[in-house]
C-alpha cells in the first residue's frame, strides 16, 4: 500500500498530537512507526466493512427494541382484559411508547382506550353466590317437606 502523505497532512497530524502533550521529536517517531505499519498492511484498513457491521448491529438493536415495545405493550392490554390486542395495537402509536430499564410502560393512556373502545375490553363480571334459586316468601308445603327429609336420608 502506498501511502500518499503530502508534507501539509503530515504536518497536522504532528500538530495534532502534540497537542495531547507529546513532544515534537516524540509525534514524528509515532507518525513513522504509523505508516510503516499502514504500509505493511498490520492495520485493518477495511472501514466499510467495519461501517456495515455497526449498521447491521444498529438494525438488530432497534428491531429488538420495537419487539420489547410490542410484548410490553401488549402486556398492559391483556392486564386490562382486552379482547381482541391485536385490533387495539393497530389504535396505538409506537414512536410514542417508552420501556424503561425496570419494565415500566409510558407513552400509552390505555384507560383512554377503555372509554373510546369499550367493546375491545371485557367488563368485569360481578360474582353471584348461592345456587341461583331464590328462596320465596311462602312456607314450604308437606310435599317438599318430604322431599328434603328424602334428599337427607343415611
Amino acid at each position: 500500500m502506498v501511502l500518499d502523505m503530502t508534507e501539509e497532512r503530515m504536518t497536522k497530524i504532528i500538530d495534532g498530537i502534540t497537542e495531547i502533550g507529546i513532544d515534537e521529536d516524540k509525534a514524528v517517531e509515532i507518525l513513522g512507526v504509523f505508516i510503516e505499519e499502514l504500509e505493511k498492511g498490520g492495520f485493518d484498513t477495511d472501514y466499510e466493512n467495519i461501517k456495515n457491521e455497526k449498521e447491521q448491529i444498529k438494525l438488530e438493536n432497534e428491531k429488538l427494541v420495537e419487539k420489547i415495545k410490542k410484548i410490553a405493550v401488549e402486556g398492559v392490554m391483556r392486564s386490562k382484559n382486552c379482547r381482541n390486542v391485536k385490533a387495539l395495537s393497530a389504535l396505538v402509536d409506537m414512536d410514542n411508547v417508552h420501556v424503561d430499564d425496570e419494565g415500566n410502560v409510558s407513552g400509552i393512556d390505555i384507560e383512554k382506550l377503555m372509554e373510546e373502545y369499550p367493546y375491545l375490553f371485557e367488563k368485569e363480571k360481578s360474582k353471584r353466590y348461592g345456587n341461583g334459586f331464590k328462596k320465596s316468601g311462602k312456607s314450604e308445603s308437606s310435599v317438599e317437606k318430604n322431599f328434603k327429609k328424602g334428599l337427607f336420608r343415611v
